[in-house]
């Protein structure tokens, strides 16, 4: 998640929205495509994808609504 604090900060520096829907596509079907090819349950992957996606958008959020420290 320090990664997570790293891209909300970036986001929040250059004006860059926390969601960005075409992105999370990208990753979403590409993932499932991955574990497929690993022998992985598709719906399983998917399932922790979204978890994480999730806990990544709420704290990139907070981290874009914070006040600006100097």
């Amino acid at each position: 998640m320090a990664l997570v604090l790293e891209i909300g900060e970036y986001k929040k520096d250059n004006q860059v929205t926390v969601f960005q829907m075409e992105r999370w596509n990208e990753i979403f079907s590409t993932r499932a495509t991955w574990a497929e090819k690993m022998n992985l349950d598709k719906d399983f992957i998917q399932h922790i994808y979204k978890i994480i996606h999730e806990e990544s958008i709420r704290i990139q959020t907070e981290v874009v609504s914070q006040e600006k420290k100097n």
